[in-house]
């Protein structure tokens, strides 16, 4: 089972566990979000493979948490034949950001591993890091994510009060839209980007109604 070998501190509940739904929508602007919801989904589910096919491409866009589950399922053999040197690379780029349960797995997995595990995976590490590395995915996600929010952001500084439909994630005010989606882009990229960036097809609404939130963006718990 997953976690089952980490300290305590280190066995927090995956972010997919608290997602309802993963709107389609955010395939666009924020991919990374979106493929690990949908990969969370398959893992539930009892596919494993598909699911590790979804948080690679989460991985792709920087997701730590991605990262960090991938790291897991390889180093542990959960759902895919074990491979601890694959493991503890992906989990050496989870931890980039040092959150304190990454590292903490980080930490024991590398207790844990022979020292030929461990060389094995530093010339793992150094042919993914182009791909999966902060300093190259950030950028990247980044520079999508202000992309395709350019039209909210000019909506919002033309009339913060003008009403915008976003498909999947409902309606409301430009600026509560922006605000509800810079506050999930805050909790992805998680202080890793430099400046700010603040989402895409947009229709102004011409009759204010009241805003529906939907099922697509709950949570489950506080």
């Amino acid at each position: 089972m997953l976690f089952m070998m980490l300290p305590a501190r280190a066995q927090s509940v995956p972010e997919h566990t608290r997602l309802v739904n993963c709107p389609a929508v955010m395939e666009l602007y924020l991919p990374g979000d979106y493929y690990f919801c949908i990969g969370g989904h398959r893992l539930a589910d009892g596919y494993a493979r598909a699911a590790i096919d979804y948080f690679e491409r989460a991985a792709g866009w920087g997701h730590k948490r991605a990262q960090y589950v991938l790291g897991l399922m390889h180093f542990q053999g959960d759902g895919t034949p074990s491979n601890r040197p694959l493991g503890l690379a992906w989990m050496t780029l989870a931890a980039e950001r040092h959150d304190r349960d990454m590292d903490a797995a980080l930490a024991y997995a590398r207790r844990h591993s022979s020292k030929v595990e461990r060389q094995r995976a530093e010339h793992m590490l150094a042919e993914m890091w182009p791909a999966y590395a902060d300093e190259f995915t950030v950028r990247r996600a980044a520079t999508r994510y202000e992309r395709e929010t350019r039209d909210l952001r000019r909506a919002t500084a033309r009339d913060p009060f003008s009403r915008v439909y976003i498909a999947g994630l409902g309606q409301g005010s430009a600026s509560s839209m922006l605000m509800r989606m810079d506050q999930r882009a805050d909790r992805f990229f998680d202080g890793a980007r430099s400046g700010d960036v603040r989402l895409g097809p947009l229709e102004v609404v011409d009759e204010p109604r009241a805003l529906d939130h939907g099922d697509d963006m709950k949570e489950d718990g506080p």
